[in-house]
């Protein structure tokens, strides 16, 4: 792509997952557990998981990225560590997030402040 055409929106959002906890032999460990990405797993059922999407801005095309597994709802401090290891990701692999798109729930909104958003 172009640089103009990796112009994109990180969109991120919270959906509830159904608990449920599966062994996978696969890779030898327990599914379903709160996985936090570089900051680690957790011995508690993940109900909750924050997605993390890419758009195009100049042109039409969207990514999914990544998502975490997390036992309730995201805190705001949790919200900005997530936030900034994906951008740490995407600005590192040549993609030029040029903004941020939310929902406007209490959570989203008080990360965004942390993060110097007004």
């Amino acid at each position: 792509m172009s640089d103009e055409d990796r112009l994109c929106c990180l969109m991120f959002d919270e959906v509830s997952v159904r608990e449920n906890l599966l062994f996978s032999q696969k890779f030898g460990c327990v599914e379903g557990l709160e996985d936090l990405g570089s900051q680690g797993r957790a011995s508690n059922t993940a109900n909750h998981a924050p997605v993390f999407k890419l758009r195009g801005l100049r042109k039409k095309w969207k990514q999914a990225v990544t998502y975490y597994l997390i036992h309730t709802s995201s805190k705001g401090v949790m919200l900005v560590n997530f936030l900034m290891e994906v951008l740490d990701v995407y600005h590192s692999g040549g993609q030029e997030v040029f903004c941020h798109q939310c929902d406007k729930g209490v959570n989203s909104v008080k990360a965004l402040k942390l993060l110097g958003v007004s």
